[in-house]
């Protein structure tokens, strides 16, 4: 598991040499501004000395704190010196706990509140009431079909006098 970190450690350390941001502002053009690999180290140096001075001063503290911590270390010395941080460490600080009982639990209580709403209200009552309309007309048209011709044609004569009263009046 450590060597694939160490190649991006590498990789990232021959792009910095090489200055690959160059060949991405410049279009892909290998040609930099900069000639020597010295100038191309030293610009961070330059341009905010502070900044680079504190990232320097960081890798060399942190390179010897490794290096005092595990160069003679059989098993990972860090358990044992951190004592509650490195559990909590261990466990990812109990984000996955925190999250559970937070925003997962809130979740599943707008879910069940959202439910109750689309089965009792929206289901139950709205589509209900559109189901017993629809129910309650087909009910109705069944006892207007009679399936005889004779009161059909009635029906229609009695339909278009209906219509000339309320035209004619």
């Amino acid at each position: 598991m450590i060597w694939p970190l160490r190649i991006l450690a590498i990789a990232s350390i021959v792009g910095g040499v090489i200055g690959i941001e160059q060949i991405y502002v410049s279009g892909g053009d290998a040609h930099c501004t900069m000639n020597s690999i010295a100038e191309r180290l030293l610009v961070p140096f330059v341009d905010s000395p502070f900044v680079a001075t504190c990232s320097l001063l960081a890798v060399v503290i942190g390179f010897a704190a490794a290096y005092a911590l595990y160069a003679k270390a059989d098993k990972d010395p860090l358990p044992e010196k951190l004592g509650v941080l490195a559990t909590a460490m261990r466990n990812k600080f109990y984000f996955d706990e925190i999250y559970e009982a937070t925003f997962i639990r809130a979740h599943d209580s707008l879910a069940a509140v959202a439910d109750w709403i689309d089965r009792r209200i929206v289901e139950g009552f709205c589509i209900g009431l559109v189901r017993g309309g629809t129910d309650l007309t087909g009910r109705a048209l069944r006892l207007v079909q009679t399936g005889n011709l004779q009161t059909y044609a009635f029906l229609f004569v009695l339909g278009v006098a209906v219509v000339l009263w309320f035209v004619l009046k």
